[in-house]
């Protein structure tokens, strides 16, 4: 895995007043490899090199009013690079940190594309007991009762998405 050719700059005071550090927190601490793959073996606990932890500090910078710097994140990574299990592992973390009712979903052209990151996540849940115990557990949503926040898997095929209230989406 190569390191990003280019990031968008962002002042340090947006990176220092973001969620950066507590992503990263979580992610190491919950996130687990779910398949062997060159990151090691099915199980092991999910460690974030430099660059990851670097685009998650800019992914989740602060505007200084509270929110986040950019609604719209795109990060082109090659195949094989990792892109699911940080997703899946940030999505979590909006789930179970994000605001109270909170909407969070995995989205592809195909539904089947969508449930990658998705079964990943799930993976992660049902490997942690801690999780678990605040999640119920469906085949294509993840519900918080306790908050009422959700994770579902949503694509391009649903032709109409209105109703929805998005507060993230991977």
């Amino acid at each position: 895995m190569w390191p990003p050719q280019w990031l968008t700059p962002v002042p340090s005071e947006a990176l220092a007043d973001g969620e950066g550090e507590l992503v990263i927190d979580f992610v190491e601490g919950f996130g687990i490899i779910t398949k062997d793959s060159v990151a090691g073996r099915q199980g092991e606990p999910l460690r974030l090199r430099s660059w990851q932890k670097d685009l998650i500090r800019h992914i989740y910078a602060s505007d200084g009013n509270g929110g986040f710097r950019s609604r719209v994140n795109l990060v082109g990574m090659p195949r094989k690079s990792g892109k699911s299990a940080i997703a899946s592992a940030m999505a979590i973390y909006d789930t179970y940190m994000g605001p109270r009712g909170g909407e969070t979903y995995s989205v592809a052209a195909t539904r089947e594309q969508a449930r990658i990151v998705f079964a990943d996540a799930k993976r992660i849940i049902e490997a942690s007991e801690e999780l678990s115990k605040l999640a119920k557990l469906y085949r294509d949503a993840i519900e918080i009762p306790s908050t009422g926040s959700i994770y579902r898997v949503l694509s391009a095929e649903a032709f109409s998405a209105e109703g929805l209230n998005i507060s993230a989406c991977w």
